[in-house]
């Protein structure tokens, strides 16, 4: 075991001490392929290649797109003939992370059983949510160019080489099952998951998936304007709830719509949810207590050659998410007064009082307390022997100066004394 970490570690120093050649008469190839949450990934090399060749060197970077990962895995085929076999993995500043991939001192035979490539392993990404987007993509491995590449020695060679990989392009894992592929060529990705603009547009471009064209959807100016018409988006939310639903009107003309939440400081838009489903025009999503928030909808049609054309944007709709449900409620009581008290809740405007002489029965706002600071109220409106139930909520101020109101507390019953 020793033995082994010793040669990885002088296999790496090789690899970062020689200057690297780039190999420009040829190329190779690679693939990723997904299956669920794991990508496939293989490596074809120039013929006749892969039997000189005694190490080489392959990076992946994963990272999330939309949603949140963990650290991924990778898992190497036994197929791949070689005394060392190491997949180490890091994370970047950013977020994302990046397998380093290294075969080397192969026992006795080409390291793809005597062909010119194939599967190396399995690439094992790791979503931490219901909801996600993680793109994995083979990194350069030359400082001029963006081209997806490895790095490799050959027998009696010292000296590093480069060999580009041509038709190499990054896939993306969805929660929602489709076939995402990236509109842009790999590239060091960003610190933010918001989408790109397009070029020829101001409007937010979404990352489509669909199943229709048979190369990577893009922009283009070759279609005439998508006259998407008008366009309305309505949000809403339940009192006590923080599930925001969003409805809006079929477009018989759309294939999708593209979800964006507007950040009114920095006038930019991220995707919170793709939907390919052209007949789905309803969709929710939970966000968090007392935040607010401003949405729009943006509907595009795909071509058969893969363009994509936006239409127009909704307004604006804004909507303020209620608060949490008070805790802590209690009561103390005397002859002549009932004292409520509770725990303070920090993200609320205020609170409501109800009180009803049955539990089941109707209940009566007797109090709309102004300021979150305040957590008692004295009831005087009492009388000795009689039982009375209390309950509370806050609230928050939300949009036309209506209030959003919170979960209900638990039901107090008080029995005054005589």
């Amino acid at each position: 075991m020793k033995k082994c970490i010793l040669y990885i570690c002088i296999l790496i120093a090789c690899f970062v001490a020689f200057p690297a050649a780039v190999f420009a008469a040829e190329t190779g190839s690679a693939s990723l392929s997904i299956q669920k949450n794991n990508v496939d990934v293989s490596l074809g090399l120039p013929d006749g290649k892969a039997g000189k060749i005694t190490s080489l060197r392959m990076q992946l970077r994963v990272s999330a797109v939309s949603g949140t990962m963990e650290q991924p895995s990778f898992k190497f085929k036994d197929t791949v003939k070689s005394y060392i076999k190491d997949a180490s993995v890091s994370k970047e500043k950013n977020g994302s992370y990046v397998v380093d991939i290294i075969i080397s001192g192969k026992n006795g035979g080409d390291m793809f059983a005597n062909a010119d490539g194939g599967s190396i392993g399995t690439l094992s990404v790791n979503p931490s949510g219901k909801s996600y987007q993680i793109k994995v993509e083979i990194m350069s491995q030359d400082k001029d160019s963006n081209t997806p590449g490895i790095k490799y020695v050959e027998k009696g060679g010292l000296k590093e080489k480069v060999l580009l990989l041509s038709d190499t392009n990054p896939v993306i894992i969805s929660s929602s099952g489709d076939v995402v592929k990236p509109s842009e060529k790999p590239d060091t990705p960003t610190k933010t998951s918001q989408p790109k603009p397009p070029i020829t547009s101001s409007k937010p471009k979404p990352p489509v998936a669909t199943s229709k064209p048979s190369s990577s959807p893009r922009p283009s100016a070759s279609h005439p304007p998508f006259k998407s018409g008008s366009n309305i988006l309505s949000v809403s939310c339940k009192s006590g709830s923080k599930r925001v639903y969003f409805k809006w009107q079929k477009n018989e003309k759309a294939d999708g719509y593209a979800l964006y939440e507007y950040d009114k400081k920095t006038g930019k838009d991220t995707l919170i949810k793709l939907i390919t489903d052209v007949n789905k025009t309803s969709y929710s999503q939970n966000f968090k207590y007392a935040s607010k928030h401003s949405f729009r909808l943006c509907p595009f049609k795909v071509y058969s050659d893969g363009s994509i054309i936006y239409g127009d944007l909704t307004s604006i709709v804004n909507i303020k998410v209620p608060p949490a449900g008070v805790k802590s409620f209690s009561a103390s009581k005397t002859k002549a007064k009932v004292t409520l008290s509770w725990k303070k809740l920090s993200s609320a405007k205020g609170y409501k009082i109800y009180k009803s002489s049955k539990k089941n029965g109707k209940y009566t706002m007797i109090k709309r307390i102004k300021k979150n600071s305040r957590v008692k109220y004295i009831d005087s409106r009492v009388s000795g022997g009689q039982t009375y139930y209390y309950k509370i909520r806050a609230y928050v101020k939300g949009e036309q100066k209506r209030m959003a109101d919170g979960k209900f507390s638990k039901v107090l019953k008080v029995r005054v004394p005589r």
